[in-house]
């Protein structure tokens, strides 16, 4: 398990002091066989017990002069940039301030070093050459190989850590290396990456495997989204205006009418603005405004309890989130990495940028042939990391102050690309039928058995428009598959020309035959309904007749 930590050195009292606690001999030299065939079964090897100092270092050539050799790049940095200079008369160089630069370190309005530290699990099982490695990874790809750094593995606790200290200055460009707000999780996820390589395990930084780990970072349009999924499950299951209300706080969306304008926020995300009621539909801004969600609820005839309600939409977003857009098959050579989380894939983006995506376990299902199927959505994302020492001139300061994300539709693009697999598309207009299939069910169970309300009645309408899409979707695939094959025909003595066409009828055609199963199972359920339906509005006619009849002709 690896930990990490930051901390920034802003003078040079305190540059001395941390470089001497570093190279510590005390800390840094293997203490005695004892301890290491307690930590590690490989130093039983004779030739492993030989004491060593754990210490290197980058661009520098000597580590004992550290100290002075990061002053003397600040020097030249300086220098090359016009500062802390003064001209004579003529206008030329007259001589180098080095004491306003050593008074404005004092004053610690620059920041001289960055000092990193990792610490690893005993469970882990890594040398202490696999743990140096480790750290001298992760510092050159996060700082692109240009800044000097020292760094030590301390053998003195229970456990082997790695301290690094980099030069905030750049040696080639002379920039200051930025530590930005996101800096920490781009170290995180280098220093993660390069650890599950060697078998180390990673700590989850988050609360848990689930969807809230991946939104949280999110902008706000999506937690629009999801406010407006969440206004629809409840505008469909709520009776009236306070029974929305009191539903709402159960489902976590806070509801604030003071205003001209209704706003909402996720309680259960980290959505620090109000999301206003206008924003969430374009075509109608008054749609989820208070006002008219009373009278949306009001067409309603049902009778449901909170308890009802919540247990449906846990069951609804779990179905939700194993739900894809795309299934495709990854293969070994496109797989970095991987750890008990999920996997590392290689990407390319850019002109000429690789870098890996991580990949969460719970889009992936192992196959037993090595190879994973994938399952992604167009609108997921994953988070990118760049691999800067293929770039030396590229640093952390040229990147964005977020994190980079690959869009799903972009990743999996790439990924077929790179193995030559074609993906399976499950047409959305599914996720659209199911939605409303799942609402009628709802009424069916809880109203009066009937479509006789006013949102169940818009449901069954929006249901009839989503079959017709689905049907003309149907007839669209099946004319895509004869145009392959008539396309296939006329390059039939070309092999690798047919294996490919077969590749992608394979895939239009297991997509065909998905939306084609749910198709009519969906028509099946419609006429269920509509014949529940039906059976209730003959049932009242004769009721009503027989109950004229009882009362006899009118006067």
């Amino acid at each position: 398990m690896v930990y990490t930590k930051h901390k920034v050195v802003h003078s040079f009292t305190q540059l001395r002091n941390t470089a001497a606690y570093v190279k510590d001999e005390a800390k840094v030299i293997d203490p005695s066989n004892s301890y290491l065939e307690n930590a590690f079964a490989y130093i039983a090897d004779a030739n492993k017990t030989e004491q060593k100092k754990m210490v290197s270092g980058h661009l520098l050539n000597n580590l004992n002069e550290a100290t002075a050799a990061f002053t003397r790049t600040k020097y030249i940095a300086g220098l090359s940039k016009g500062k802390h200079l003064a001209l004579d008369e003529f206008g030329k160089v007259a001589s180098f301030h080095s004491d306003q630069f050593e008074k404005e370190l004092a004053r610690g309005k620059s920041t001289l070093a960055h000092h990193l530290i990792q610490s690893f699990s005993p469970d882990d099982d890594l040398t202490p050459d696999e743990v140096h490695e480790i750290g001298r990874q992760t510092v050159m790809e996060l700082t692109g190989g240009n800044h000097q750094f020292v760094i030590a593995t301390h053998l003195d606790k229970g456990h082997l850590h790695n301290h690094i200290i980099f030069n905030s200055t750049n040696s080639l460009t002379g920039n200051a290396f930025r530590w930005q707000k996101q800096t920490k999780q781009t170290f995180e996820r280098i220093s993660d990456k390069i650890a599950s390589r060697y078998g180390a395990k990673i700590i989850e930084k988050r609360p848990g495997n689930n969807h809230a780990q991946y939104t949280k970072w999110q902008a706000q349009n999506i937690f629009k989204k999801k406010i407006k999924r969440r206004l629809d499950f409840l505008i469909a299951r709520s009776n009236s205006k306070e029974d929305f209300f009191e539903k709402a706080t159960a489902l976590s969306l806070e509801i604030n009418d003071k205003g001209k304008h209704t706003k909402f926020r996720l309680k259960d995300r980290d959505q620090q603005q109000w999301t206003r009621a206008r924003t969430l539909n374009k075509k109608d801004t008054d749609y989820y405004q208070l006002d008219h969600i009373a009278k949306l609820v009001e067409q309603n005839n049902l009778d449901v309890s909170v308890e009802d309600v919540f247990n449906e939409y846990i069951d609804t977003v779990q179905e939700t989130s194993q739900d894809y857009t795309w299934k495709l098959e990854i293969e070994p050579f496109q797989i970095d990495s991987s750890n008990e989380h999920g996997l590392y894939l290689n990407v390319d983006f850019g002109v000429d940028r690789r870098g890996q995506v991580f990949v969460p376990g719970r889009y992936l299902d192992p196959l037993e042939n090595g190879n994973y199927l994938f399952f992604l959505k167009d609108d997921d994302f994953f988070e990118l990391t760049e691999n800067r020492t293929e770039r030396p001139e590229a640093s952390f300061n040229s990147q964005s102050k977020t994190p980079r994300y690959m869009k799903g539709k972009t990743l999996v693009r790439q990924l077929s690309s790179q193995n030559g697999k074609q993906p399976v598309r499950k047409e959305p207009v599914l996720n659209t039928i199911n939605d409303y299939l799942r609402a009628l069910d709802f009424y069916a169970s809880h109203g009066d058995g009937t479509l006789q309300s006013g949102q169940a009645k818009q449901i069954d309408q929006k249901l009839t428009e989503s079959l017709e899409e689905a049907k003309s979707k149907l007839f669209e695939l099946d004319q895509k598959i004869v145009d392959l094959k008539q396309e296939m025909a006329k390059d039939l003595t070309n092999p690798r020309i047919v294996e490919g066409y077969k590749r992608e009828l394979d895939a239009i055609m297991e997509s065909r035959d998905l939306l084609n199963t749910q198709y009519e199972q969906a028509v099946q359920n419609l006429d269920y309904y509509r014949g529940i339906e039906s059976k209730f509005h003959n049932d009242n006619q004769e009721q009503n007749k027989k109950a004229a009849q009882q009362r006899g002709p009118s006067l």
